[in-house]
């Protein structure tokens, strides 16, 4: 069978840029109303939560065209994401092992890294290395954040906890406390995306263990974390698992819901709370899933191994949640998961969902709406990211960024 391999890395060197901006069209879809002006609300862990993060904002009415600005140029990047609150600053997960900050008043990469791991990452060009972050909900306080990485010298993946320095908000401190260990069976497959939910509780998405096909069934057992969408309460003690997650008896404890190959990414409507997951196919289809507020899919059956997409794999799709997009090979081969747009420049957008392919490079979007993906949407005009997109990404503000792995490219969408 096929082998899913979505990032060929290139390394690429480390500059700021100038404004480069390529056109994309807009797209006609359902128009909800727009969110509050702070564009906060959702928990996610770069939600707004108050302080009118709108203010001083241009906003562009209804759907203009868009084009993508390139802010920064970084090595490998892997995840995008700000604190609550913190409309100054980005950070950028390199997966060697690296995070660094992007100053937004100047669009300027910092000096050095805000965390360098790479001495505990294992960083193999392809699906390996440094994953993802989440910032802690109260983060400004706390100054606590969370990262997925590979292991160097054993085939795992760790969720550890770190803080930011007490003398230097743009470095953290060096040392981290592990939270989780998975352990894993292939170098591939390892998912890596974080969120915090509505609920304030941490999601973690974790892939199947990379064996094609998934022979041994860790996604369908629920007392292994393979293949699962995982949930800690970071603020609980050790082992950080919520009272309410459906598998604390019988499975593995920190299961929140299962029936996963390799999902990349999860993310949180800021107004909604609906839980949208893009997991990447194996030999037919890839597939967007939305687990609707506030149950958000807890316990549930996402499909894999028995289904791909909406079509029988390996057994029957009976009683799973079946994907509102399945996106068909080999015109796609391994979806990059977005976000809802809730941002403060276009208006317009509110509640468009945006995805894309890491191999074709294509953009996609749809509402979701009664249940269903409507007003899906791919427009000649948006196939303009030939650069492999690795991961979608949203500021303090909601605004998207989007990054290309092959050249290093950091971009945000903005209207033209």
């Amino acid at each position: 069978m096929r082998k899913r391999s979505y990032f060929a890395l290139a390394a690429a060197t480390l500059t700021t840029a100038a404004a480069v901006s390529i056109a994309i069209a807009g797209c006609p879809h359902n128009n909800p109303p727009p969110p509050p002006s702070d564009a906060g609300g959702g928990g996610t862990d770069s939600g707004g939560g108050g302080g009118g993060l709108c203010d001083g904002i241009t906003t562009v009415p209804g759907t203009p065209a868009l084009m993508a600005e390139l802010v920064v140029n970084v090595n490998a990047p892997v995840d995008i994401e700000a604190p609550r609150g913190d409309t100054g600053r980005l950070f950028i997960v390199e997966q060697q092992g690296t995070i660094r900050i992007v100053d937004l008043t100047t669009d300027t990469l910092l000096p050095g890294a805000f965390l360098d791991i790479q001495a505990i990452v294992l960083y193999d060009f392809a699906e390996q290395g440094l994953l993802g972050i989440a910032f802690h909900p109260d983060y400004a306080n706390n100054g606590r954040f969370f990262v997925y990485y590979s292991t160097e010298g054993a085939l795992n993946n760790e969720i550890a906890e770190y803080t930011v320095s007490a003398t230097d908000p743009n470095l953290a401190n060096p040392t981290g406390t592990v939270l989780l260990t998975l352990p894993s069976e292939e170098p591939n497959h390892n998912g890596g995306g974080m969120e915090f939910g509505p609920d304030g509780l941490l999601y973690i998405g974790s892939g199947d263990g990379g064996v094609q096909g998934d022979p041994d069934l860790d996604s369908r057992d629920t007392g292994d974390p393979l293949g699962k969408i995982l949930r800690l309460d970071v603020d609980a003690p050790a082992p950080y698992i919520p009272a309410s997650n459906p598998f604390t008896t019988g499975g593995a404890p920190s299961v929140f819901a299962f029936g996963f190959r390799n999902p990349w990414r999860l993310s949180f409507d800021r107004e909604t709370g609906d839980l949208y997951i893009g997991d990447v196919g194996q030999d037919d289809w890839e597939e967007i899933s939305v687990a609707p507020a506030p149950g958000n899919g807890l316990g549930a059956d996402f499909g894999w191994n028995n289904c791909e997409g909406l079509t029988p794999f390996a057994g029957s799709c009976a009683g799973s949640i079946a994907p509102v997009v399945v996106w068909g090979h080999p015109d796609a081969r391994a979806v990059i998961g977005g976000y809802v747009y809730r941002g403060c420049k276009m208006s317009g957008y509110h509640g468009t969902y945006f995805y894309s392919d890491n191999d074709n490079g294509r953009v996609r979007t749809f509402v979701y709406a009664g249940g269903a993906a409507t007003a899906q949407n791919e427009d000649p005009n948006l196939d303009f990211f030939n650069d492999g997109p690795s991961s979608w990404g949203e500021d303090a503000r909601g605004e998207l960024y989007l990054a290309g792995v092959y050249s290093g490219a950091v971009y945000r969408i903005v209207p033209q």
